[in-house]
C-alpha cells in the first residue's frame, strides 16, 4: 500500500509504501527524490485518502495507562534534567526538586488504574511543571526575565521554547507516520481539528532533553532579538543549530541500554509505540527516560 503525506513543520511531501502490517518498506521525501512527470497528479490524489494506521487503543483504561506512562516519562526526564543542571551548576539545593519530582513520577506510576482520570493524570503534571519551570528559573540569567512557562509570553526564553518545541514537533510527526501512527489521535491531548495530538503526547518525555536542555545551557550565549515579539532570521537560525545539534548528540536509553543520537532514539520510539499498541501490550510500555 502506498500513501502521501503532507508535513506543515517542514512545508514538504512524503511518499510511503508499508505492507499490511503497517510496516514501512519505503520512504521517499519531496526534496529528496525526482518524481516522474506523472507523480505529481498520483500526490494529489493519494492526499485525499488516509493511510491505514495502527490503531489506537479503544479501551478508556487502556489509553489512561498510555497517557499516565508518557506523562511519568516526561515528569521524571524533568527531574533528571534538574538533577543534571544542579550538579553542573553546583545549585545542590535544588537536589531536592529533583527528588520531589521523581517522587510524584513514581507515585503516578503506583496508583491503581481505577483512581485515575486524564483531569487527574494532567492536574499531576501541571503540578510537577510547576515546580519544574521555577527550578529551571534558577539556572537562567535574570536579564531573561523568565518567571515559568508560558507560551503567550514574549520573553526571549518561551519564545525560544516555542521555536524549539516547533522543530521537535515536525520531527516526531515524520517519524510517527512512518511507524503507521495517525499523528492527528492523541491519547492525553484533546482531539482538535487540525491538531496533531499525539504529536503533542509523544514528545512529552523528550522536550526536556531535546529542547529544555540546550536552551537553558546556551541560550545566553545566543543574543536572542525580538521584533514585535517574533523572533528575528538570525536568531531563529541560532536556536534552530542549537536544537538540531542536540538532536544528533548521543544519549543513553534507560530501557534499551543504547547510546544513540537523540533523533535516532525519537525515531526508534516511534516503531517502538507502534509495536506496543498493535500487540495489545501498554503495560509493558517504558517510554524515553535519559541516563547521565
Amino acid at each position: 500500500m502506498t500513501f502521501a503525506g503532507f508535513d506543515p513543520g517542514t512545508v514538504s511531501t512524503a511518499l510511503a509504501v508499508v505492507d499490511d502490517n503497517c510496516r514501512l518498506i519505503r520512504y521517499y521525501e519531496w526534496n529528496s527524490f525526482k518524481f516522474q512527470k506523472d507523480v505529481h497528479e498520483i500526490v494529489r490524489l493519494l492526499k485525499s485518502f488516509k493511510p491505514k494506521a495502527v490503531a489506537l487503543p479503544s479501551g478508556f483504561g487502556l489509553r489512561l495507562e498510555l497517557a499516565r506512562r508518557i506523562v511519568g516519562c516526561k515528569i521524571e526526564n524533568q527531574a533528571r534534567l534538574v538533577r543534571y543542571l544542579a550538579r553542573n551548576r553546583s545549585e545542590t539545593s535544588l537536589n531536592e526538586v529533583s527528588y520531589m519530582l521523581s517522587s510524584m513520577a513514581a507515585q503516578l506510576m503506583n496508583a491503581k488504574i481505577q483512581d485515575l482520570t486524564t483531569d487527574a493524570i494532567m492536574s499531576v503534571e501541571a503540578q510537577a511543571a510547576n515546580k519544574y519551570w521555577d527550578a529551571i528559573a534558577v539556572f537562567l540569567p535574570q536579564n531573561l526575565g523568565f518567571h515559568g512557562r508560558n507560551p503567550d509570553s514574549v520573553d526571549p526564553m518561551n519564545v525560544a521554547l516555542n521555536y524549539g518545541y516547533g522543530i521537535l514537533y515536525s520531527a516526531a510527526e515524520k517519524y510517527l507516520l512512518m511507524a503507521g501512527l495517525d499523528p492527528y489521535l492523541g491519547v492525553l491531548h484533546s482531539l482538535k481539528s487540525g491538531k496533531p495530538s499525539l504529536v503533542f503526547d509523544f514528545v512529552e518525555p523528550f522536550r526536556p532533553i531535546a529542547v529544555d536542555k540546550p536552551l537553558v545551557m546556551g541560550i545566553d550565549g545566543l543574543g536572542i532579538k525580538l521584533i514585535n515579539g517574533l523572533l528575528d532570521y538570525d536568531s531563529r537560525r541560532v536556536i534552530a543549530k542549537l536544537v538540531l545539534n542536540n538532536l544528533d548528540r548521543e544519549y543513553v536509553s534507560q530501557r534499551t541500554r543504547r547510546k544513540a543520537p537523540l533523533i535516532e532514539h525519537i525515531k526508534h520510539e516511534t516503531w517502538y509505540l507502534a509495536s506496543i499498541i498493535r500487540e495489545g501490550s501498554i503495560s509493558d510500555y517504558k517510554c524515553f527516560t535519559w541516563v547521565f
